[in-house]
């Protein structure tokens, strides 16, 4: 009895301390510094200003760029979230801004999410959903080439999202855009042999997308969820149909896409990463709303992207894109006592897309001289490199394999500000969980 009494006076003499360490200001001043960090955003009662990494940033068409937004807190509500943001180019004068909210219909068991987004600024088509966006301050300060070729989007977009059972949910998703061409940039097409300059492209789409993973486990947050992953395969399937005529819409087509990916692990010699991508558009789709294959022009390593690829460079109406990323978990490394004591890891990677455009899709608009298909042989890059550097930190070396020949190089760089990259290096931060 006197050792459990004991027990519980310590137990209690503990959480007074962390209460006490908690009041402490500079505990809260640290605590609030690493929340903005890992966030991005800084949180004030029922407020969070950010990200702060947007707030400022430059490329060549904008010149110096100034972002304010921020979103509602948790305090404020933990079914709706409302955001926005302001933004103005001190090179083009112009005023760029986006207002969005998103909620809850129902939490559990399952979730029910809705969202409504309007955006007016300006944007790098093709980007992945993982790239450095162009007002990142990263992005700013390490692209490998000038950021010239930014596009006008105004654009409507929302979303119902219904999760039938945790790892298998459902989105029904509505876009609407109109896209304008930014400095020399000009749509135009041949109608009867006479030119025609065409100022904008409007496009509605509704859509459905459904993701599978069997018995995929989730870290909650009141938004947002880390993905714990799962033992099988994950599947995901995308049906998209464009509205012609709708809020006058110019355009009428159909696109499908359906993607695999997996972990396969292989011990002793580590895990395989892999991911199969397929797609294809019918009817009529001019260049812009094709399939832009994801390129980075910065040297952040991006695993949705093609990392030694450019902006605008290759696009398609059907394609298959194959990657593979081998993680030997130190299986080599480990062999060399210095290397096992820092616990670098060492790795390989493989991506490769090909794709075509026909000829009534050319036809719809003249395509840059710097973009093309990928209708001769496929894109591919390979690369070899090390994670697990300071816990968080991986390195790639990359070498790019196809569309290298002087030719190809010396038309696209003739026509265009970016330089072609055969070889580069590239880094990302990695968190585990």
């Amino acid at each position: 009895q006197n050792r459990h009494d004991t027990l519980s006076r310590n137990e209690d003499l503990v959480y007074k301390m962390v209460d006490t360490i908690q009041t402490l200001r500079l505990f809260k001043w640290m605590r609030d510094i690493g929340q903005t960090f890992y966030t991005g955003y800084y949180v004030y009662k029922k407020f969070e200003y950010g990200p702060y990494f947007t707030t400022y940033s430059f490329n060549q068409v904008e010149g110096s760029r100034v972002r304010l937004g921020g979103r509602t807190s948790n305090s404020f509500s933990k079914w709706i979230e409302l955001s926005g943001y302001g933004a103005y180019g001190f090179l083009d004068q112009k005023y760029k801004y986006s207002i969005s909210a998103r909620g809850f219909i129902k939490k559990k068991p399952t979730r029910r999410m809705y969202s409504i987004t309007y955006k007016k600024d300006y944007e790098v088509l093709g980007q992945s959903v993982n790239a450095f966006k162009q007002d990142n301050i990263v992005a700013s300060f390490f692209r490998r080439n000038p950021l010239s070729n930014l596009t006008e989007v105004d654009k409507v977009m929302g979303y119902y999202d219904h999760e039938w059972f945790s790892g298998f949910n459902s989105r029904v998703n509505f876009n609407y855009r109109t896209i304008r061409p930014l400095g020399s940039t000009v749509y135009k097409y041949l109608d009867n042999g006479r030119q025609v300059i065409q100022p904008n492209i409007k496009a509605a789409e509704i859509g459905l997308w459904t993701r599978f993973a069997w018995n995929e486990k989730f870290i909650n947050g009141e938004y947002e969820r880390i993905s714990l992953g799962t033992t099988y395969p994950i599947v995901q399937a995308s049906y998209t149909v464009g509205l012609k005529g709708v809020l006058g819409s110019h355009y009428h087509y159909h696109k499908s896409t359906l993607s695999v990916s997996d972990r396969y692990r292989q011990n002793p010699i580590g895990y395989i990463d892999y991911l199969v991508e397929v797609g294809k558009y019918w009817g009529s789709v001019p260049y812009p709303l094709l399939e832009l294959h994801p390129g980075n022009e910065t040297y952040a390593y991006d695993p949705y992207s093609f990392n030694l690829m450019n902006y605008f460079e290759f696009a398609s109406d059907k394609y298959l894109s194959v990657s593979g990323t081998h993680h030997f978990d130190g299986f080599f490394l480990n062999k060399i006592p210095l290397m096992k004591r820092l616990k670098w890891r060492e790795l390989i990677s493989v991506k490769s897309v090909w794709g075509d455009i026909s000829n009534k899709n050319k036809a719809m608009l003249d395509m840059p001289v710097t973009l093309t298909s990928l209708r001769t042989k496929p894109y591919v890059e390979f690369g070899a490199g090390v994670e697990n550097i300071l816990k968080v930190l991986r390195i790639d070396a990359m070498w790019r394999l196809t569309y290298i020949n002087n030719d190809y190089v010396s038309k696209y760089e003739s026509m265009s500000k970016s330089k072609i990259s055969k070889f580069g290096i590239r880094a990302t931060l990695q968190f585990g969980f």
